[in-house]
């Protein structure tokens, strides 16, 4: 159409602009939420998954040596039986785990300190052997069993209250405080006893 002899340009105005990127920017503020919500989900979802085959692994482990791994770490401490907590691979000399240690989710790989401290994977603690060394009570053996393993969680943290007992809670908020647990009595612990 022409005006005056103009012909009208073929551009969006200044408003129309605006407008979609106010719609863009809606529609992000919707999405991104949402997307790091899923993440999240899909992080506890394979930490109790990992957690279960753990589980399973150690009880083949345990049929198999009347015990609990123990709790040592080979890359960290050869000899020491005693600390009671540590990452552990139960690939040799029998494959009770095809992918040896399991990286928690939660832990950062990057993280130089965790690096260090070899607190990529999952922890594991082996309850009889704590208990012996006096470093456990023995009411919460009998809560948990033998042993029990967790994540850090969406926290990211690994709390350490009495005994380093916090369970994670998706009710109180997706990245609420608390660690992924599973022992020998049960596949998700849900509590602790009363007192601790």
């Amino acid at each position: 159409m022409k005006r005056n002899g103009l012909k009208k340009p073929n551009a969006f105005t200044l408003i129309e602009l605006l407008i979609v990127v106010a719609i863009i920017g809606i529609l992000a503020a919707i999405a991104v939420p949402n997307f790091l919500n899923a993440q999240i989900k899909a992080k506890v979802s394979r930490a109790r998954a990992d957690l279960r085959a753990l589980s399973t692994a150690i009880e083949m482990y345990t049929l198999d040596h009347n015990a609990p791994p123990p709790s040592t770490n080979p890359n960290v401490t050869p000899s020491d039986t005693n600390f009671g907590y540590v990452r552990f691979n139960l690939t040799t000399p029998v494959s009770y785990l095809s992918t040896g240690l399991l990286p928690d989710p939660f832990v950062n790989p990057q993280d130089l300190e965790r690096k260090a401290n070899d607190e990529l994977y999952y922890t594991y603690h082996n309850l009889k052997m704590l208990v012996e060394h006096n470093q456990f009570p023995k009411d919460l053996q009998d809560f948990y069993g033998n042993w029990r393993a967790c994540s850090y969680g969406p926290d990211q943290t690994y709390f350490n209250g009495t005994y380093g007992v916090f369970v994670y809670d998706s009710t109180n908020g997706l990245v609420s405080s608390g660690n992924i647990w599973v022992c020998q009595k049960s596949q998700t612990v849900t509590g602790v006893p009363e007192g601790y």
